[in-house]
C-alpha cells in the first residue's frame, strides 16, 4: 500500500514543517514547550484573510470554563444554531487560538454561532477533567442558551482529532444524562479506537508526525 500512496502537495507541505529534518519532536519536549511550539505552528496555519464574522466574544461558564464565542454576520432575526467545538492536542496541547481560523471558517460558512471550549489539559489536570468540563461547557451553554441568542433546539458538538473524540464522549454523556439535547456532531479525523494493528499503522508509522 504505502509504495503507491501520494500525497497532495497542502499535505506535503505542512508535513514538512511538523516532521521535517531538524524540526524539534513533541516528544523530546516538556508539556509546556510542546504546547507552545503547537502553537506557534497554528498561528503559521491561520487563514489570511480571516473569514468575516460579527464579533468575538470570550466568556465563563459557572464553572468558570473559559469560553470563546463566534457570532457570524446574520441577517437572520431571532435565535441562531450553535456549535460547540473542542479543539485538538491529544488532551495535553492545543487552546482555542490555534483554532481560530477554523472557528471562523464554521461561523461564517455556517451562520451558526461557534462555541470553542478551553477544557483542562494533562498532565496538571488528568483524566477525565477534560471529558468533565466539555459536557460542562456544554451543558451550561444550553442552560443560558437564550441569554446568548443560540437556538437551544439546534445545538450542535464537534471537534479535531482528541477534540473529535470529546465530541462523541459529550454526546455519550448527553445520551446517558437525559441532556442536553444534542441535534449533530461534526468529527473531523477523531480517534474512535481500534481493533488492533491497522496495515495503514504499519506503512506510515513514520514520516507522517503521529
Amino acid at each position: 500500500m504505502a509504495d503507491t500512496y501520494e500525497l497532495d502537495e497542502q499535505s506535503k507541505k505542512v508535513l514538512a514543517m511538523l516532521d521535517g529534518p531538524g524540526i524539534p519532536q513533541c516528544s523530546d519536549m516538556t508539556p509546556e514547550e510542546s504546547c507552545d511550539w503547537m502553537g506557534q505552528f497554528m498561528d503559521k496555519m491561520a487563514l489570511d484573510p480571516l473569514p468575516e464574522i460579527a464579533a468575538i466574544e470570550d466568556i465563563r461558564t459557572g464553572g468558570n470554563i473559559p469560553v470563546r464565542l463566534y457570532r457570524p454576520m446574520s441577517e437572520t432575526e431571532g435565535k441562531l444554531p450553535a456549535m460547540i467545538f473542542f479543539h485538538a492536542g491529544g488532551y495535553v496541547f492545543g487552546e482555542p487560538r490555534g483554532m481560530d481560523s477554523f472557528c471562523r471558517l464554521i461561523a461564517h460558512e455556517a451562520g451558526c454561532i461557534v462555541a470553542s471550549v478551553d477544557y483542562r489539559r494533562a498532565p496538571e489536570a488528568k483524566f477525565p477533567a477534560a471529558h468533565d468540563d466539555s459536557y460542562a461547557a456544554t451543558c451550561w451553554i444550553a442552560d443560558h442558551a437564550d441569554d446568548l441568542g443560540i437556538d437551544a433546539g439546534r445545538i450542535a458538538v464537534g471537534g479535531n482529532s482528541s477534540g473529535g473524540t470529546l465530541a462523541i464522549s459529550v454526546a455519550s454523556m448527553a445520551l446517558d444524562r437525559n441532556g442536553p439535547k444534542i441535534c449533530q456532531m461534526m468529527l473531523w479525523y477523531p480517534g474512535v479506537g481500534s481493533a488492533g494493528d491497522a496495515q495503514s499503522m504499519k506503512d506510515f508509522s513514520e514520516g507522517y508526525f503521529l
